[in-house]
């Protein structure tokens, strides 16, 4: 008896899937991922956010480095407030210019950035509909997105995490990470006017 493991079973010859029992196993929930860490000790604040930034994998959320994440989610929403704000817009661009320098590196980094940035969106967002709403992912950050939510609207923000996901599958792309760069710069300079509809894939 054999057992065979892969994560894409397009990637097993037909005329072997033909001859298995074939299994598909999920990823473990957040929440369930979320209890695990609570009951193993972890705060229950922190077990929530280390649940949702991981890819569903329980050993990898006990492996993440809190203070490593909370930095990353401090440095984006600061990156996030000067976009919104047109501040300093300038030190980002030559900021992610000279990470470019080094491909692989500036992939992992900005593919992280856009992500974490598009759940910051997608708290502004839900704050919009409803400012006592008990949903948010960043909920530590409430009284700081409630202040940024005032700064755009709906149309904008809705504009923005089309286009955080129109980026997300360009970097799966490849594409030079200079164009990268000024799609993610230029998205935020647009006028606050534009609609959902006027985000077009680059």
């Amino acid at each position: 008896m054999f057992i065979l493991l892969a994560a894409n079973l397009t990637l097993i010859l037909p005329t072997i899937q033909s001859r298995c029992q074939i299994l598909k196993f999920l990823p473990l929930s957040k929440d369930e991922i979320s209890l695990e860490l609570k009951q193993s000790g972890v705060d229950p604040e922190k077990s929530r956010l280390l649940a949702f930034f991981n890819s569903g994998d329980l050993e990898n959320a006990a492996e993440i480095d809190w203070q490593e994440l909370e930095a990353k989610r401090s440095a984006m929403l600061s990156i996030l407030d000067r976009l919104l704000r047109q501040s300093a817009v300038e030190d980002i661009l030559l900021d992610l210019y000279d990470r470019s320098r080094s491909r692989d590196s500036f992939i992992t980094y900005f593919r992280e950035m856009v992500n974490l940035i598009s759940v910051l969106l997608r708290d502004i967002m839900v704050l919009m509909v409803d400012g006592e709403s008990t949903v948010l992912i960043n909920s530590d950050y409430k009284e700081k997105l409630m202040e940024l939510a005032a700064l755009t609207n709906m149309d904008k923000v809705f504009y923005l995490i089309r286009k955080m996901e129109y980026l997300l599958r360009d970097i799966q792309r490849n594409l030079n990470a200079r164009v990268l760069v000024l799609e993610f710069i230029n998205s935020y300079a647009t006028e606050a006017g534009h609609s959902a509809q006027e985000a077009r894939p680059v």
